[in-house]
């Protein structure tokens, strides 16, 4: 992931700003998930690449107890 300029808000690892994505799934709501890892992909729908790459680490990170949440 590239960046252009450094993020602003919470530190990594800090408590972040509690956020609900609806999704076919029904609506995640960051905050019910308080106290587990969670991981946010953020890509374009279309973004084959991006999404494999979640999909590769998809089972490592469901191992050690991380939400794992594609936004598109």
């Amino acid at each position: 992931v590239y960046l252009t300029q450094r993020p602003t808000g919470p530190a990594p690892s800090g408590p972040a700003p509690d956020v609900a994505f609806d999704g076919p799934g029904g609506t995640f709501r960051l905050a019910d998930e308080r106290g587990r890892p969670v991981v946010l992909q953020f890509a374009p729908a279309d973004s084959v690449e991006a999404w494999a790459v979640l999909a590769e680490a998809y089972a490592q990170l469901e191992a050690v107890g991380a939400v794992v949440v594609g936004v598109a």
